[in-house]
């Protein structure tokens, strides 16, 4: 028999970082997804599918207009564009540039696109005054990404000091918008160290023999001030056995919950492996069987321990299940508790990064160091590096992860405040649309 939520189109996954079991009236699953969400369950069912399902397509007016920053990253990041820039005639773009996420529900559950005026806006909204990232050297690069899409010309951090701040400024738009501080610090671990390291030195041991990572103190700055804050989190590349791995986001978890801070919203995002020869790749893989295909003959999967990475995705999505609910069935949840104070939610980029193996670091479009090296003799020493084909250039697809992230914080505060309405009241605004807030 199917639940209430599943007779209105709901889909009810066994985990949400792997396959969704769907029971639908549909006998077709393409037919399925094309049936609009009941507006009763779009802001709890489209976090939950949003960038799971779907694909990479190019469109050329989307690099035009959304995927270019205004400048170059300086730094590791941004070796791809600064050759770019400087080789490439004005108009075009570079290829991993060029593609746009197409959702499988992009009908009900769109993913819109992430700018200064939209971001402040919600802010505003949610009484957010700071964005706190915190995570290792891929969170670094989200970081800048997301600053970069915010329409800055300066590049935030770099390359050696391990943490940045800055202000995003949100008054120039004026109707009232308040500033946001903009805050990365980076720690491998989410651990709660109190060590100040010294510049640009590992100062943590990770879990195999002789690696050593970076764990800058960052839990008493979280809590220095009141200000409501949105932090954005992640560990898992660093982490090489499930047991440290699990113990490390079950300390995470705790510290949040122990700080009672109701105002703030956490997302955890999932990690993402790499891939091998990632350099004989120009455009993403058209579905995620083409990505298993690949992954499976890949040496680097298991030496570097990326096949850990979808266990612990799992884990993660497990965990915040069970903080939410006592017991959780294969047929749905029973003996719900109240919800916990703060917002703790899965930010699951792993689906749609996996079918990227275009734009990486070391990639096709990345000729840094014969630029350098070669043909720009006056230019800035180039300091020949291992092949990396887990990091990307930016712009690329990590912009993603800002997309998906605004969009599902919209969703996040469009259900706080339905819950403040009776049930009458919601079902009205959501039918005549009155839940806008972003206009």
């Amino acid at each position: 028999m199917l639940t209430h939520a599943q007779q209105l189109g709901g889909i009810h996954y066994l985990s949400s970082v792997l396959v969704p079991v769907l029971e639908t009236p549909y006998a077709d699953l393409e037919n399925f997804m094309r049936q609009p969400i009941h507006n009763s369950l779009r802001t709890v069912e489209c976090p939950e599918i949003r960038g799971r399902m779907g694909k990479w397509v190019q469109d050329m007016r989307f690099a035009a207009n959304v995927a270019q920053y205004v400048s170059p990253i300086i730094g590791y990041a941004g070796d791809a564009d600064y050759v770019f820039k400087y080789t490439t005639q004005e108009g075009k773009f570079r290829k991993p540039t060029t593609y746009r996420w197409e959702d499988a529900f992009d009908s009900s559950c769109p993913t819109q696109f992430i700018d200064r005026a939209g971001f402040c806006i919600l802010m505003y909204k949610m009484e957010i005054e700071r964005v706190m990232f915190v995570g290792d050297s891929l969170t670094f690069h989200w970081s800048q990404s997301f600053w970069k899409l915010m329409q800055h010309t300066n590049t935030p951090g770099n390359d050696t000091v391990l943490h940045w701040d800055d202000t995003l400024n949100c008054t120039a738009l004026g109707a009232g918008l308040k500033n946001v501080k903009v805050v990365f610090i980076r720690n491998d671990q989410l651990d709660g160290t109190k060590e100040l390291p010294l510049f640009g030195r590992p100062n943590c041991f990770l879990d195999r023999p002789k690696e050593r990572g970076y764990c800058h103190a960052w839990q008493d700055r979280y809590i220095a001030t009141k200000a409501p804050t949105l932090l954005l989190v992640n560990t898992g590349a660093h982490q090489h056995k499930e047991k440290f791995f699990h113990d490390d986001i079950i300390r995470f978890v705790d510290f949040v919950d122990a700080q009672n801070r109701s105002s703030d919203v956490v997302l955890i995002r999932t990690t993402s492996p790499g891939h091998q020869h990632c350099k004989n790749f120009t455009e993403p893989f058209p579905s995620y069987w083409d990505y298993a295909k690949h992954a499976v003959v890949e040496e680097r999967y298991i030496l570097y321990d990326w096949d850990k990475f979808l266990p612990y995705n799992y884990y993660i999505d497990w965990l915040l299940n069970r903080r939410r609910y006592k017991e959780k069935t294969l047929s749905g949840f029973r003996n719900a508790k109240k919800e916990p104070k703060i917002t703790i939610e899965l930010l699951d980029i792993y689906p749609m990064t996996v079918l990227r193996p275009d734009g990486h670091l070391t990639g096709a479009d990345n000729s840094i160091e014969e630029f350098l090296n070669v043909k720009c003799k006056n230019c800035r020493k180039f300091n020949k590096r291992k092949e990396d084909c887990l990091h990307y250039s930016l712009p690329g697809p990590i912009d993603w992860w800002s997309h998906l992230m605004f969009s599902n914080l919209k969703d996040i505060f469009d259900k706080k405040i339905l819950e403040t309405l009776d049930v009458d009241t919601a079902e009205k605004n959501l039918e005549e649309g009155e839940n806008d807030y972003y206009d």
